[in-house]
């Protein structure tokens, strides 16, 4: 009865709201400001987040809201996969949605930043911003205060110094290979997903290779990739919730790398099925993209030459990959980690929260060791001769184990990349039972055989890393509405 009561309160709120939104606003708020809410909103769910809980996206929303929200901000009503699975957009979307509302709440709490966000946040939560700090919000909008101001922190310690433009290309030159367009989805659950991360790791290291060709000393542009510096601290923040400045992209090329898979990702997906998953054409058309933000210039005077170069550095590591299959996992000795290897075929819808959560479990799992040649790398306790072929499958680039592990981050990410087919399939195989998939992938990461998950002492370990993959869903009672 209190759902629906609260529920009904959100929807005439958002019947008064939207009549305030074409208002001009009464406080000034940043853009940078707003971001940082959005981020820490999104912040404040991973922690709440439960798996198949009817909530949309890692910003667990209602689904209702998004067709009416994705319309008002972009003209277009999305649905709700559509919205999840693209994550930039969605950002984008909310961005749009919530700097009113930070603005409202600004002029109420008298301009007080911090009391601003909290009112947001409770805004959020239950629609009424009056609720910030009642016994069953105030937490919460603590929680989120909190992230904001880590946010704003360290946005305003990476600010970039100012950048000069990039030259114009000399006559006949082709232009550098930086995308403008609006931001693309960052990630996307593996299931809706055309292409293998070998493929797109492929795709960003033609890019590098085409740029190398092109590119001439002090141009404004920024790395082997040549990119625009406005792009960076944007794509950054999406794919890795953190933002870079140019300089920080450029001197760290294995995280630009990552940044890139996951920005192009979606891109060549895109493509393919434009395409009609024709796989050179793809590659074409994500290489026009690259270079003009529209898809179909790839076969244009200016940009044909360009493209068909792309597709060339493409192709042939493609050749020679093509019909490998993933290695099967082998058995790993007791007491040593798994030897998993990624698919490329998804199997079953799952969140990048889930797959987030299951890596995270493993990290938590992993024996710890003092022991310096047991050949065990990271924290998560990888065996060395999984490392450059993981790397190489999911970041386009071989890792040694020692850099492996001095990048927890870069680590992290491959894991997810790694996982999120094998947490898929074992979805398939469990009969879309989250636990016992969840069982069954870190059996296949003890030993190889997901079938192991309940022998002996595997299942004591596949029982833990389950106990802590569910320990995100241990919060309060109260429903999580991120509405309006």
């Amino acid at each position: 009865m209190l759902v629906k009561q609260v529920k009904r309160l959100l929807l005439s709120g958002i019947i008064l709201g939207v009549g305030f939104w074409a208002m001009p606003g009464q406080a000034q708020v940043s853009e940078g400001q707003v971001r940082a809410l959005v981020q820490a909103l999104r912040d404040a769910a991973q922690q709440r987040a439960p798996g198949n809980n009817g909530l949309v996206s890692e910003w667990q929303i209602l689904p209702e809201n998004i067709p009416r929200w994705s319309r008002q901000c972009t003209g277009q009503a999305l649905t709700s996969a559509q919205f999840e699975a693209s994550t930039g957009k969605a950002r984008e979307i909310l961005v749009c949605v919530m700097r009113d509302v930070l603005r409202d709440e600004y002029k109420a709490s008298g301009n007080s930043e911090s009391l601003a966000v909290r009112r947001a946040a409770a805004w959020w939560m239950t629609g009424n911003p009056n609720r910030y700090n009642s016994d069953s919000t105030a937490a919460y909008t603590q929680n989120v205060l909190s992230f904001y101001q880590k946010q704003r922190t360290d946005s305003q310690a990476a600010q970039p110094a100012p950048t000069p433009l990039p030259k114009p290309p000399a006559v006949g030159q082709v232009p550098r290979p930086t995308p403008q367009p609006s931001p693309k989805p960052s990630t996307r659950a593996s299931s809706s997903t055309l292409v293998s991360n070998a493929q797109v790791g492929r795709l960003v290291e033609a890019l590098r290779l085409a740029a190398q060709q092109r590119a001439p000393g002090n141009n404004g542009l920024v790395s082997e990739w040549q990119i625009l510096p406005e792009n960076i601290p944007r794509w950054s923040k999406q794919c890795h919730t953190q933002e870079l400045t140019p300089s920080q992209f450029e001197a760290s090329p294995v995280t630009a790398r990552a940044i890139l898979v996951c920005v192009m990702r979606d891109i060549l997906n895109e493509q393919y099925k434009a395409s009609g998953n024709n796989e050179s054409l793809a590659v074409r058309r994500t290489a026009a993209w690259w270079m003009t933000g529209d898809a179909n210039q790839y076969k244009s005077d200016s940009t044909a030459a360009y493209t068909q170069n792309v597709l060339g550095f493409y192709q042939p590591s493609s050749s020679s990959q093509a019909q490998s299959p993933a290695t099967p996992a082998q058995p790993a000795p007791s007491g040593q980690a798994a030897q998993p290897t990624a698919s490329t075929a998804a199997a079953a819808q799952i969140s990048n929260t889930q797959v987030g959560r299951l890596v995270e479990a493993l990290r938590q799992a992993a024996p710890e060791t003092d022991q310096p040649d047991d050949e065990l790398y990271g924290a998560w306790q990888v065996k060395a001769e999984n490392i450059p072929r993981w790397s190489q499958q999911c970041i386009g680039k071989e890792l040694t184990p020692i850099q492996f592990q001095d990048s927890p981050v870069t680590a992290r990410s491959i894991l997810v990349c790694v996982m999120r087919d094998v947490l898929s399939e074992q979805y398939k195989a469990s009969n879309n039972d989250e636990s016992l998939a969840v069982q069954r992938a870190a059996a296949w990461w003890m030993t190889g055989d997901p079938s192991q998950y309940n022998s002996g002492a595997i299942a004591t370990y596949s029982q833990r890393v389950l106990n802590l993959y569910r320990e995100p869903n241990r919060e309060p009672s109260f429903r999580f509405f991120s509405h309006i």
